[in-house]
């Protein structure tokens, strides 16, 4: 029906519908601007909260489109590498290039490439240089985007800067190793024990110095299973103290035929349990042997001066022979009173190069080491309030002509009849060249223990007295496993009999030998490695033993191995290969091209492959190729 059909009523009737509707689609239409301008303030607000997010996380993420190489950066990227997102343009070949090294960027394409082709997502740690110079790092995860036919796209991925993190776990590694060093290094014995809930005492750690000189605490053992009954029920009940005082505790042993000083140091957890005790033994063995000896002495010091006392008192002669012993002592002798004045023997001025003469006129702070003075003042201190009877000490002297001169001091007090100080005995050794000796040793231990080559020592017969840090970990084998062994359970039988023999003939003659070995580590593996083998010789030309010092060469002969292989491969091959240079010049040619193409590798070498066009190609489809 037309609408011009219609009544009034029929008209008012269909407005007002229309008005309704209007009404409602006006409505719905307001909801949906309002829904859609809270949805965009949200979607704001959750932008600027991620924003924030990765710039406190220094999290940024980046996209880099496979098919035209475009590579894209998040802001937050550019402030990793520190770089402006204005004047740097991030193509792969400038990604690179922050990171100059070669074969971290072979590393992560693995990665992604192995990712993507199995359609897993992946990660990575990378360094690179920022425009100061300084290094950074960043860990970067990553995945790739694929089609409906499983090509890959993209690869779009995050990347966080971990260069705080890596730089504190830096420190902590050279932390560890500085204190790994101290506790394979020090004198002393150290011992770690963990306290289990029962008061068990479980031995967790153990250092060198122990294991050479006395090795009965064994790392994983409890101290029972470690000390006999008797002496684990005497340790055990030191331990238990500790636990109890929660304090340090130190005390005196006899153990194993050595008397140390041990000091244990209880370590509590965050509630304040102790959980591990840390125990630290001086051997004092030798102190106690020649605090017994100074005793000894200082007991016949005093029969001594009692007697030259005495004498003294009744025939002036004694005097005399008291001077004489004095004075031709080989030992250097001194006799020091309050005021510092020094009588000295011959011995003594040959030890400092002054004459007697002129150390009338010195004290003995004039010729003892700045540093020293502060030890000796505290020994004479503890000798004259009585808190020791005598005291044996080490102390540097400085020579008349400048140099140091190490001395071992045995200083003893004497009193008058009435028991006041009077004056001071001592006895002085030069030990200058025994501290150098130690010193030389200390320094050429510590040599051999850090040498980045395998060393191995053997007795005359070839059986095997030490190895190295870097042998154990060459071969895989513990240095108790391999000690007392002889040297052919490496032997893998590809050497022949000949060759040890004219090894053995070499060496034994008391010349060095050279050679290469091909070896068997712990689990079976093979190692080559490249030797020289020298005969170690006593004052009187005896071979005492024999010094092995071994390269590990494993990686150079599997190089070489499979340049070989590839080699043998590429020329055997059934297909024609070419090989040019950048430029498109012919550096190498196969067997199988030889033979099809009737040329020689002089006579293509150096020239383009377009030689072999007979004009099926233009020359601008050559140039496009």
């Amino acid at each position: 029906m037309d609408i011009r059909d219609k009544t009034k009523e029929e008209l008012i009737q269909a407005i007002e519908e229309l008005q309704i509707k209007y009404d409602s689609l006006k409505a719905v239409h307001e909801n949906n601007f309002a829904v859609q301008t809270k949805a965009d303030e949200i979607l704001k607000e959750n932008e600027r909260k991620l924003r924030e997010a990765q710039e406190m996380a220094h999290l940024g993420y980046w996209d880099w489109d496979v098919i035209t190489g475009e590579v894209k950066w998040s802001e937050e990227v550019f402030k990793i590498f520190r770089l402006d997102l204005k004047e740097f343009s991030p193509q792969i070949e400038s990604i690179l290039s922050l990171s100059p090294w070669p074969e971290d960027h072979r590393r992560d394409l693995e990665l992604m490439k192995t990712a993507t082709e199995s359609h897993t997502p992946g990660s990575y740690e990378q360094k690179f240089i920022r425009p100061d110079n300084s290094i950074g790092y960043y860990y970067s995860t990553f995945q790739g985007k694929y089609d409906k036919n499983g090509t890959l796209l993209s690869i779009f991925g995050t990347v966080l800067d971990i260069t705080e993190r890596k730089l504190a776990e830096e420190k902590i590694r050279t932390s560890e190793e500085k204190y790994k060093q101290l506790f394979d290094n020090i004198s002393d014995h150290v011992f770690i024990l963990d306290v289990t809930d029962e008061q068990r005492f479980k031995v967790l750690a153990v250092n060198p110095v122990h294991e050479k000189t006395i090795g009965t605490l064994r790392p994983g053992c409890y101290i029972e299973e470690c000390l006999s009954d008797e002496v684990a029920h005497v340790v055990i009940q030191n331990y238990r103290r500790c636990l109890f005082e929660q304090n340090r505790f130190t005390y005196e042993e006899n153990f194993s035929g050595y008397d140390f000083y041990t000091q244990l140091i209880p370590v509590k957890d965050s509630n304040g349990k102790v959980y591990r005790i840390i125990g630290i033994a001086r051997d004092i063995t030798n102190e106690k042997n020649l605090t017994n000896q100074l005793i000894r002495q200082n007991e016949e010091f005093k029969v001594l001066n009692k007697e030259l006392i005495a004498a003294r008192e009744v025939l002036r002669e004694s005097e005399a022979k008291f001077r004489n012993l004095f004075e031709h002592s080989p030992v250097g002798k001194s006799i020091s009173g309050h005021d510092g004045y020094l009588d000295v023997n011959k011995a003594f001025c040959d030890i400092v190069g002054y004459s007697e003469a002129e150390l009338k006129s010195m004290s003995w702070t004039d010729i003892t080491h700045e540093e020293d003075i502060a030890i000796t003042n505290e020994t004479l201190r503890s000798l004259l309030d009585g808190t020791r009877l005598s005291a044996q000490y080490e102390k540097r002297y400085v020579h008349k002509n400048g140099n140091i001169v190490w001395v071992l001091v045995s200083d003893y007090l004497q009193r008058t009849t009435n028991g006041e100080p009077d004056f001071f005995i001592t006895n002085i050794t030069d030990i200058t060249t025994r501290k150098y000796n130690e010193e030389r040793i200390r320094v050429l231990s510590l040599a051999i223990e850090q040498n980045p080559v395998c060393i191995m020592i053997t007795d005359p017969e070839g059986f095997i007295e030490y190895v190295n840090p870097r042998f154990t970990q060459t071969t895989g084998y513990r240095s108790d496993e391999v000690i007392g062994q002889n040297p052919r359970m490496f032997n893998t039988g590809v050497s022949s009999n000949e060759e040890y023999r004219h090894m053995w003939e070499t060496i034994v003659a008391g010349n060095e030998w050279h050679g290469s070995f091909q070896n068997l580590k712990k689990d079976g593996a093979t190692y080559y490695v490249t030797a020289v083998i020298s005969p170690i010789f006593d004052e009187e030309k005896r071979i005492t033993h024999y010094l092995a010092v071994m390269e590990d060469i494993t990686k150079q002969i599997q190089a070489e191995n499979l340049i070989r292989t590839l080699s043998k491969a590429i020329e055997q091959s059934p297909s024609s290969i070419i090989i040019t240079n950048a430029e498109g010049n012919i550096e190498f040619v196969n067997n199988k091209f030889k033979s099809a193409m009737q040329y020689t590798l002089d006579e293509v070498k150096g020239k383009k492959p377009r030689i072999f066009n007979e004009g099926h190609l233009e020359g601008e489809t050559f140039d496009l190729m």
